[in-house]
């Protein structure tokens, strides 16, 4: 299994679907391409400051696995582009 925490911040209450994915590897910007998708957190924001969240999910995680995610706000379903690509430990 791997544990993902992720942490949404915005300046409205509001609720976000993050669509959490393993990457290949960052392109050159730093930034992921969604390749299996692992599974979803959801995240309730109070418009006050970040909120994390911690999503686990069934994966044979080894060290070195990239991540990337994706935020999509379920109010208006507008969808954040990946984020940067973080590794695994």
């Amino acid at each position: 299994q791997i544990e993902v925490a992720v942490t949404v911040t915005t300046p409205v209450t509001a609720t976000f679907r993050v669509e959490v994915f393993v990457s290949i590897d960052a392109d050159p910007s730093g930034f992921g391409e969604g390749r299996l998708p692992l599974g979803t957190v959801e995240v309730t924001t109070g418009g006050t400051g970040p909120v994390t969240e911690t999503g686990t999910f069934a994966y044979a995680a080894a060290a070195g696995t990239k991540i990337t995610a994706t935020a999509t706000n379920l109010t208006t379903n507008d969808t954040s582009e990946f984020s940067a690509v973080f590794t695994a430990s």
